[in-house]
């Protein structure tokens, strides 16, 4: 079996967090998905980037006036075929 992706997941305090996001990525691909339910219930939407681009990702979320406290990074990865994930 092939192995699966690492990638980071941005997750968001509120939908108005989350749409705002969506307009700050810049040149930054993304795509909207649910968040992990291993990680929150918070308000549903996450965006799914490289984990290469997580850290300007993060800058431009904060340049774009998206205050830190409304946002979380995750990196996710597998281990044995299972999802695991950490706060970056």
């Amino acid at each position: 079996m092939a192995e699966k992706e690492t990638y980071a997941l941005i997750t968001f305090k509120s939908t108005h967090a989350a749409m705002a996001a969506q307009k700050s990525m810049g040149d930054i691909k993304f795509k909207i998905c649910p968040v992990l339910r291993m990680i929150s219930a918070s308000c549903g939407i996450a965006l799914r980037i490289d984990i290469a681009e997580a850290e300007k990702a993060k800058n431009l979320l904060t340049a774009n006036n998206i205050k830190e406290d409304m946002f979380d990074t995750y990196r996710i990865y597998y281990e044995n075929d299972c999802p695991k994930f950490e706060r970056i």
